[in-house]
């Protein structure tokens, strides 16, 4: 297919999903391009630990009931929830989380901290 529109993207990425592919690689010109689905989800943090390598002293993932969560965070909020965690203070918010799906347990598959919701809360109110 020449120059797809992107409701025809979004078909042929559904039809290679239902056929259990992960996604679609697509070129334009000589660049590649790979599109795969995601989802969002808000989930509570439950516990973290402190980074490794180049995250020593600072956050390294935070963990949910959906699994660990450690890709997406930029360094200044490793430091600031890192700080936050230490002070007591990280355990029990929401933070915004991608992935591309849920596993057949519920966990996360691929899982990127998107961003803290602050304008969430445990029992579900804004």
């Amino acid at each position: 297919m020449t120059n797809p529109t992107p409701a025809e993207i979004r078909a042929q990425l559904q039809r290679a999903n239902d056929l259990g592919y992960e996604g679609l690689v697509l070129r334009k010109g000589d660049e590649w391009i790979k599109i795969k689905p995601f989802e969002t989800h808000d989930v509570l943090i439950t516990g973290f630990s402190e980074g490794t390598g180049k995250h020593r002293g600072r956050l390294g993932f935070v963990t949910t009931a959906r699994g660990a969560v450690g890709a997406g965070f930029t360094d200044n909020e490793r430091e600031v929830l890192w700080a936050e965690a230490n002070a007591g203070r990280l355990i029990g918010h929401i933070i915004e989380v991608t992935c591309m799906e849920l596993t057949d347990h519920g966990n996360f598959r691929h899982p990127v901290f998107i961003r803290m919701r602050p304008d969430k809360s445990i029992d579900g109110t804004a």
